[in-house]
């Protein structure tokens, strides 16, 4: 079992390789993390909220100290301006002193009023309870989980976008035909038909899109307008989901070199481009043949009589393959082994056909039917027939004439219904 983690709080990841029931557990253990990160959050924010409720108390006093000192000089004031109004009307020296002493009164209640607005707070705000744009403590990690702090709501995650964040782009198998609509008017996931959807509506699905230089040949997850044609830049904003339908999931074999493919190809010595006859892997059979390109793609490892050791493909066009290394051998059908396959690929694997022959000699009707055939039947005279004449007759037993070959007999199992979470 696979065990990939996220990069900040090492939370268990989902991956395709492992068994769903593997990371349902993983799923849960995730949750009881955030779960534990959460709750020390939100102690954190609560006791941050008791020190800016002390803060507050502090700054109280200090407005306090403020109107005071507001009060006393009023009262200077009042003192002053009596005792300078009786002064004034005896001397003009009075005048001009009162005057100044006005003067310096008014610059005092102007400091101490400007002192109210110019008060630093930040020292009384504890760091954990102070949020930037993009809905991070500013101090620590993400706030996500059950925390409702109210000093800016419009900054801080809801419980919903953080699952989103968490597992937008999993696949799951779903046991409903319908897919419910959450509270964020979005539906829990799309379903895996082959559909287009739209990135401005679900922007966290571009994270499965295939690398841009694949677009051109990707069999899904590719970047197409709303008509599902490929394209890259202006316009070209949906992706093209896979197709599960009728299907069973497989894993990549990511280079492990077990998952191989056939078919029957053309070759010309000298030659890098090659022609698919018969695709095997893609329904061919020796009666029917087919020249689907599935398991045809870019970088598939390809081998065979006449192709060298560690080519690859390198591009596809319609039933024209073109190879990394020109063949070293003409033939009008050879049978070829592509190795590995690339996501949203879709094919089986080939079968051997039982076969066989068997010759009769005696009263032979010249008929067979089923898994058998006649492949003729002929009137011997004499010779070597001890008792004379009789019919020479030759049966052959094909299971494929009743049993699919190709692409697979797939295994009996129940339905599900396939959705990838947005």
């Amino acid at each position: 079992m696979l065990d990939p983690r996220t990069p900040n709080l090492n939370l268990p990841k989902p991956h395709e390789r492992n068994d769903l029931a593997d990371d349902v557990l993983r799923l849960g253990q995730a949750v009881d993390m955030l779960d534990g990160h959460v709750a020390g959050l939100k102690d954190a924010v609560e006791a941050g909220l008791a020190a800016t409720a002390e803060g507050l108390t502090e700054i109280g006093e200090r407005l306090a100290e403020v109107g005071k000192r507001l009060t006393e000089t009023g009262e200077r004031l009042a003192q002053d301006t009596v005792a300078e109004e009786t002064a004034r009307k005896t001397s003009d020296a009075a005048l001009s002193e009162r005057i100044d002493r006005e003067a310096a009164a008014r610059e005092e209640h102007t400091l101490a009023t400007g002192n109210v607005h110019d008060l630093d707070l930040s020292p009384l705000v504890p760091k954990a309870t102070r949020i930037i744009a993009d809905g991070l403590l500013e101090g620590g990690g993400p706030l996500n989980g059950d925390v409702t702090v109210s000093l800016d709501a419009g900054k801080i995650p809801r419980p919903l976008e953080g699952i989103r964040e968490v597992f937008a782009g999993t696949i799951q198998a779903w046991p409903s035909l319908c897919i419910p609509t959450l509270e964020d008017g979005l539906p829990l996931g799309l379903s895996l038909d082959g559909a287009v959807a739209d990135l401005s509506v679900y922007p966290r699905l571009a994270r499965v899109l295939c690398p841009a230089a694949d677009n051109a040949w990707a069999p899904a997850w590719f970047r197409c307008d709303g008509y599902g044609t490929r394209g890259e830049g202006e316009g070209f904003h949906h992706i093209r989901l896979d197709d599960w339908r009728g299907g069973h999931p497989r894993a990549l074999d990511l280079g492990r070199g077990i998952d191989r493919s056939t078919a029957l190809v053309k070759t010309t010595n000298g030659s890098a481009d090659i022609t698919i006859v018969n695709n095997l892997s893609a329904g061919g059979t020796l009666l029917t043949p087919s020249t689907g390109t599935e398991g045809f793609y870019p970088g598939i490892g390809i081998a065979g009589a006449g192709i060298p050791a560690g080519a690859v493909i390198t591009a596809v066009s319609g039933v024209n393959v073109t190879l990394s290394i020109a063949c070293t051998a003409t033939a009008a059908s050879v049978e070829i082994t592509l190795t590995g396959r690339v996501p949203g690929s879709w094919q089986g694997d080939t079968t051997r056909p039982a076969k066989g022959t068997t010759s009769l000699y005696g009263f032979y009707s010249g008929s067979a039917g089923g898994v058998l055939y006649n492949n003729y039947s002929t009137y011997v005279s004499g010779g070597a027939f001890a008792k004379g004449s009789c019919v020479v007759g030759q049966d052959t037993f094909d299971i494929s004439r009743t049993a699919p070959v190709a692409p697979c007999v797939r295994p009996a199992g129940p339905a599900a219904h396939y959705i990838i979470l947005v």
